[in-house]
């Protein structure tokens, strides 16, 4: 029964099996990696009760020397510890890295138990000694002696000295702490290890079985494999071999094969395709040796193979004749691409080669190639070359963009075609004499969206479409040469106009070198009275800081020129403020511009202003100044300003003398 199975069958048990014990294997894994997880928890429990057992030791005897802030510190440790051993005992939730509920330690595991139990019973003890500790008060006592300093030995030199001691209840319960913790520590840690031991047998059990699974895998595979091998890759390899040889033109081999499975259905179905092969071949034949017209009869209508060999036939037959076609064009490029890099000189010349051999090449009879000049008024397009009958034809034609054929199609940049020519637009002359062409093309000459000319073909036979595409292409390759030929010509012309407008420029260069000359020796000149004016301002700033007058020079705009230090100064205690550049009557108070203002009127009339005034000083003690307002006149005797001089002469007036 198992042999008329069907390879789908067999397959789909071989996996079912496979995939039940690898989800078998992976979820004891998984409980295998939960339950250590779980029994690790005690083991992190227990190492977190030394911890704090270390710490209720260490605050404790803080406590007892004196640091009564720690016990805060010994109740809290205390109470954790009390919680960690209720939750080992008792189970519940744990929070540590992770939050997880533990059950309670089992009487089963009579080893961890027994342990479990001493450790409480000897926490318990060890803790009432703590609290009982914690809970006398106070904890040290105070003590006071007299004592005489050596070497002194007079009783009235008697000196005292406080000192405290530990209460001497709870001097038992400290001894007790300190001879039982290694004990304490001693039991808490073979717990440690009992729950190490438990969760690391109990993770070997899982391990164990695991790895029976994982074997019992491979021994499934191994099965499977030689079976695959055996049923399916062998009659594979024999197909294999025969698909290979039929690949190879081999159609004589026929495969048995004894059961009814997928397998033997395939080299039923092979047996057939070989068959089907020695037709195949004999029309593929007849079809490669160039018999478009060979025939053959598809099975039926779902024969796609057949009718995809009949297809083939026809497109082979259309490939046949685009190649023809693409290598027409192929090697037109490739001559006129050696046309137009031969004769990239001379713009007539290029453009005969071009409209002669692109007729003679298109099997036409007549044609002529534009220029677009467009230097004049109105772009033009001018006949460079026209070419008939294997004569070269010297004409004069015209055209203006936009105007006829010719320049609609410049104007709208696109290719015309016409099988129907209007009368007396064009005729092609022969030996025979006149007719009308049966058919036009023209094609603008363009590249990057510009126009250089145009091209125009005419033929008594029509033009095909591929023949139409290549001119089209060319077009662009034909421009390109124009624009280059147009280019080299006025490059040329600029080259001639350059070496011109160089010859001009060495001539003013020298006129220059020379002016450059003159403006070196003007420049020297200039620098020396620059020098010479600068030692004069040196000079005179000099002098008016070394005077104890008020100096001030202001110009017709009432702008201040120059001052001295001791202008500045004294100004300055009357609020005004005097900088070059700065308005003399702006910064004054008003009072201050009614008094001045007329002095300045006067002096800018050309007047000589002298006067004698008096202020309060320094305790009241009048001071007098002698103001003296000098008009300035320009080179051409204008008036361009006026002086401003203020000297104390307190000492010098009479009424000063008097007094004195």
């Amino acid at each position: 029964m198992f042999r008329n199975w069907t390879l789908k069958t067999k397959i789909v048990l071989f996996f079912a099996l496979f995939l039940l014990l690898a989800m078998g294997n992976l979820l004891l894994y998984w409980f295998s990696e939960r339950m250590y997880h779980h029994n690790n928890t005690y083991v992190q429990i227990s190492k977190q009760n030394s911890l704090q057992l270390q710490q209720v030791v260490f605050f404790i005897r803080n406590v007892t020397d004196g640091k009564k802030n720690n016990l805060n510190n010994v109740t809290r440790e205390m109470k954790a510890l009390d919680d960690n051993l209720k939750l080992l005992r008792e189970g519940g939730i744990y929070e540590g890295l992770q939050t997880v509920e533990i059950s309670p330690t089992s009487k089963d595991n009579s080893e961890i138990y027994a342990r479990l139990t001493e450790v409480n019973r000897q926490w318990r003890e060890f803790r009432n000694h703590v609290v009982i500790i914690i809970d006398t008060n106070p904890i040290r006592l105070d003590s006071t002696f007299a004592y005489l300093p050596w070497p002194d030995v007079d009783p009235n030199n008697m000196r005292n000295q406080k000192l405290d001691f530990l209460n001497p209840i709870i001097t038992p319960h400290l001894d007790y702490i300190i001879k039982n913790t290694e004990k304490m520590f001693m039991f808490n840690e073979n717990l440690t290890k009992s729950y190490y031991e438990y969760a690391w047998e109990q993770k070997r059990s899982f391990s164990i079985a695991l790895a029976m699974i994982t074997l019992l895998l491979i021994l499934l595979l191994v099965v499977g494999y030689y079976y695959i091998i055996n049923s399916t890759i062998m009659p594979l390899k024999r197909i294999a071999l025969t698909a290979s040889q039929l690949g190879a033109g081999e159609f004589t081999r026929t495969l048995d094969y004894g059961l009814r499975d997928e397998i033997g259905e395939v080299i039923d179905n092979m047996n057939q395709l070989v068959d089907s092969m020695e037709t195949i071949s004999i029309f593929a034949a007849n079809v490669g040796g160039g018999d478009f017209h060979s025939d053959f009869k598809v099975r039926g209508t779902e024969d796609r193979l057949g009718y995809a060999l009949l297809d083939m036939r026809d497109n082979l037959q259309k490939v046949a004749e685009e190649d023809k076609k693409r290598n027409w064009a192929n090697e037109g490029m490739a001559k006129f691409a050696e046309i137009l890099r031969d004769t990239q000189q001379n713009i007539d010349e290029v453009s005969y080669s071009i409209i002669s051999n692109l007729v003679k090449y298109l099997g036409a009879n007549q044609g002529g190639l534009f220029i677009l000049n467009e230097e004049n008024v109105k772009p033009t397009l001018e006949l460079s070359a026209a070419y008939a009958y294997n004569k070269k034809k010297y004409l004069e034609k015209t055209v203006l963009v936009g105007q006829g054929l010719l320049g609609q199609a410049v104007l709208e940049k696109s290719m015309i075609y016409l099988t129907e020519i209007p009368n007396n637009y064009i005729t092609i002359t022969s030996g025979l004499g006149e007719a009308n062409p049966t058919t036009l093309l023209i094609v603008p000459l363009q590249t990057n969206n510009s126009i250089y000319g145009v091209i125009e073909i005419a033929s008594f036979t029509e033009l095909k479409d591929y023949q139409m595409d290549f001119v089209q292409k060319l077009s662009e390759s034909i421009a390109i040469t124009i624009s280059t030929v147009k280019s080299a010509t006025k490059n040329n012309k600029l080259l001639e106009e350059s070496q011109m407008f160089a010859e001009l420029m060495r001539a003013q260069e020298e006129e220059m070198r020379q002016n450059m000359e003159e403006l070196t020796t003007t420049q020297e000149e200039m620098r020396r009275v620059q020098v010479d004016i600068k030692d004069k301002e040196n000079n005179l700033n000099s002098l008016i800081n070394n005077t104890d007058a008020i100096i001030l020079s202001i110009d017709s705009h009432l702008t201040i020129k120059v001052y001295n230090k001791i202008a500045a100064d004294y100004f300055a205690t009357r609020g005004i403020l005097i900088r070059t550049g700065g308005n003399f009557i702006d910064s004054m108070e008003k009072e201050l511009q009614q008094i001045w203002m007329p002095y300045c009127s006067r002096a800018l009339a050309g007047e000589t202003i002298s006067n004698l005034v008096v202020e309060k000083g320094e305790d009241f003690i009048d001071v007098f100044y002698s103001i003296s307002l000098q008009p300035i006149y320009d080179f051409e005797g204008k008036n361009d300003g006026f002086t401003i001089f203020i000297k104390d002469v307190t000492d010098l007036h009479p009424i000063r003398w008097q007094t004195k």
